[in-house]
């Protein structure tokens, strides 16, 4: 299991201040950077598992991920290893999976009523076309 702790007290205020200097209500921001929150625990929490992004937490999580030097840090403290972010995966069984898990996790954990149909019309709950990567050590 990966570091849940360090996840769910990191700081990601950073990430919320680029998303409103990008133009995104403060509300959309702070809902955002909570959504990263819950889905980096679920990654932390289940390291075996592949776990797909949602919409309302995926601009947060590019946002962090350009910030190469602090997702680096956050990833080695939080899972052991970086995350890698998988933008091609949409579509295939692999990502079907992992929505399905995703929906699963989140309901349980965090009482999240993502949308399980993963190919819903765009929406904050709907699955983002990203997912996450592990490589073998």
């Amino acid at each position: 299991m990966g570091n849940t702790i360090f996840v769910q007290n990191y700081d990601f205020s950073q990430i919320e201040n680029a998303l409103l200097k990008r133009g995104k209500a403060p509300e959309k921001a702070r809902a955002a950077t909570t959504h990263l929150q819950a889905f980096m625990t679920l990654c932390a929490m289940y390291p075996d598992k592949t776990l797909a992004a949602w919409n309302l937490m995926d601009d947060a999580w590019h946002e962090f991920i350009v910030r190469t030097v602090d997702y680096e840090a956050f990833c080695n403290t939080a899972f052991g290893s970086f995350l890698h972010h998988n933008a091609d995966a949409f579509g295939t069984s692999e990502f079907s999976a992992a929505w399905n898990e995703t929906v699963n996790l989140a309901k349980s954990h965090f009482g999240l009523d993502l949308v399980r149909d993963e190919s819903a019309p765009h929406g904050a709950m709907t699955a983002a076309i990203c997912m996450i990567m592990r490589l073998a050590a």
